[in-house]
């Protein structure tokens, strides 16, 4: 993989990683011509079946074992590997596989295959065996105590081939192996064809110089600060999931206003769109068609003409704007930590990372200063500033800079700082004075300083001062028929000098008192004590006690008005 500088280093295990065993990563690593020179002895002119070569086992190996030295073949994809039992290689569906037999002394040695069948057996001097008229549709062969070459093809249609030696019929009987060539067989008009499911393509950061095991993109990779260039690293394979050739011709294009180099260099970003051999490029960066400005490029990139991948990057620009946000009323005679938000800000609107950002303070006999930092829009959220403020109760103000890529000086708007103490008074009511069973009733308790302004927004209703931690001072807030959505907690805190409760009513009818003490904040000093605030339950369309009651106290009376006529009209007769 080449560095920053375009230079390719070697690759890594990549199938030790990735999708595919160590055979995947053997066949980047193992020509054709690599092969060849493993080989003792040479003679394909002397071969009419058109396999690559052929070799001479040495007398000493046991009959019935062959080895990856002595397995040779054409439309060879990956190599011979592995030994004994466990040996395997892939060919193409045209392809065929020749094994070198060693000599021995058991006249009963054969070679035996599955999903392929026997074409050709020369002896030693290559020349055909007496049976070798018959062969074309064999599945077994006793090859005996000779030095011979045998050779197999798949079957059409078949996805592997197994080809097992054993030492004699008994060994074959009983399932003995001697040896045995798994042959995995692939498509031949995938050879050297890119295959996006086999391949790897990643956006990474700049710097990063080691191939891609997934197509996972790295997040913080998407947005590149400005003036750092983007980068794109691949790993290659085909439909046989063999790694491309270096001589693959890949070419990057951009659209969206983006620079493509096959190197970091400045030198190399010349249009939106660069070629390369994959030998030597196994990476593209992207830069800026116009410096510090924004750009949102997406890049397509192919192999040989075949698209294998489609990449969106963002390469940020200057900041031209920044902003403060979400203002808290701070503490008094302390440092008030998370008082404010701050982002900068590109020319397209995208919130810039990385970004040291001062601020301007207007001080008073409140208000004595204010910090910010560097920003950062995380998953964690927006950077944070604070305040420091006097022991008095009052106001300043202030603003944020960024000096940018360009020396350009950029101020936020100017922003008012509130400087309040704790809370000595507090006050609840309801948002109705009456309810229906299943309405959600919210409750709001006011608290004021001692000025009579709202409390900071660093108060807690009950526990300790510093964090409301701590058994003591639990506020208590209930009230019949009224379950709180969201139990409150000592460790809830005022915000612009109010907190709010929900709470869900109840069915009984009635008229009520909710209950609402904080006895962090009673005090008789400043007349404070647990507030009541009353409510009412009406009914919900059914007929109450109270209303059957009434009723039959005015039946009684309509009664008696009927009883009183009565009498007076028997009177006057």
């Amino acid at each position: 993989m080449p560095g920053e500088d375009g230079i390719r280093r070697s690759k890594d295990l990549r199938a030790e990683i990735g999708k595919y065993p160590n055979s995947t990563n053997e066949r980047k690593q193992m020509s054709t011509k690599t092969i060849k020179q493993r080989i003792a002895v040479v003679a394909a002119s002397a071969l009419t079946a058109g396999f690559l070569s052929v070799v001479s086992m040495p007398a000493a190996n046991a009959t019935g074992v062959f080895v990856t030295a002595g397995i040779t073949g054409t439309g060879v994809i990956v190599a011979p590997a592995g030994t004994g039992t466990g040996q395997t290689m892939t060919v193409s569906a045209a392809g065929s596989v020749t094994i070198t037999t060693v000599a021995g002394t058991n006249s009963e040695a054969k070679l035996t295959v599955s999903g392929g069948k026997i074409t050709q057996a020369l002896d030693s001097t290559f020349k055909p065996t007496g049976p070798d008229a018959g062969i074309a549709s064999s599945t077994s062969f006793i090859y005996g105590n000779q030095v011979m070459y045998i050779t197999f093809v798949p079957d059409a249609g078949a996805s592997s081939m197994t080809i097992t030696s054993y030492t004699s019929d008994s060994a074959a009987t009983a399932g003995t192996k001697a040896a045995e060539l798994i042959v995995l067989i692939k498509s031949a008009t995938a050879v050297g064809v890119v295959d996006a499911a086999n391949s790897f393509v990643s956006v990474v950061d700049a710097g990063t110089d080691t191939d891609p095991t997934s197509d996972v993109d790295v997040a913080a990779a998407l947005a590149v600060a400005n003036p750092t260039n983007g980068r794109i690293n691949f790993d290659l394979y085909d439909g046989n999931n063999v790694a491309m050739s270096s001589t693959t011709v890949i070419t990057a294009t951009a659209t969206g206003g983006c620079l493509v180099g096959l190197t970091n260099a400045a030198t190399s970003y010349l249009s939106a769109s660069a070629s390369g051999a994959y030998g030597t490029y196994d990476e593209i960066f992207l830069s800026r068609s116009v410096a510090n400005a924004p750009f949102s490029c997406t890049v397509t990139l192919t192999a040989n003409g075949v698209e294998f991948g489609k990449k969106s990057i963002k390469l940020l620009g200057k900041v031209v704007k920044v902003e403060g946000a979400d203002l808290v009323l701070a503490k008094k005679n302390d440092t008030t930590s998370s008082a404010f938000n701050f982002s900068a800000y590109d020319a397209a609107g995208n919130a810039v990372n990385g970004v040291t950002v001062s601020t301007v303070d207007t001080t008073t006999d409140a208000f004595s200063s204010s910090s910010a930092g560097t920003t950062d829009t995380s998953s964690a959220g927006p950077a944070e500033g604070s305040i420091v403020c006097n022991d008095v109760e009052g106001s300043g103000s202030f603003k944020l800079r960024v000096t940018n890529a360009t020396n350009d000086v950029i101020d936020s708007p100017v922003y008012t700082v509130e400087c309040r103490g704790t809370a000595v008074n507090y006050s609840a009511s309801l948002d109705k004075a009456s309810y229906v069973p299943g309405d959600i009733a919210t409750l709001t308790i006011t608290a004021k300083t001692s000025k009579g302004n709202a409390v900071n927004d660093v108060t807690y209703l009950g526990g300790a001062a510093a964090d409301g931690t701590g058994l003591a001072n639990a506020p208590a807030i209930a009230g019949s028929n009224m379950t709180a959505v969201s139990a409150p907690t000592s460790t809830d805190k005022f915000s612009k000098g109010v907190k709010t409760y929900k709470f869900i009513v109840g069915a009984t009818a009635g008229s009520y008192q909710l209950s609402v003490d904080l006895p962090k904040f009673n005090s008789s000093t400043y007349a404070q004590a647990a507030q009541t605030v009353p409510y009412k339950i009406a009914s919900s369309g059914g007929v109450t006690n109270e209303e059957v009651l009434k009723s039959i106290v005015s039946l009684i009376a309509s009664i008696n008005k009927q009883i009183q006529a009565l009498q007076k009209l028997i009177l006057k007769r």
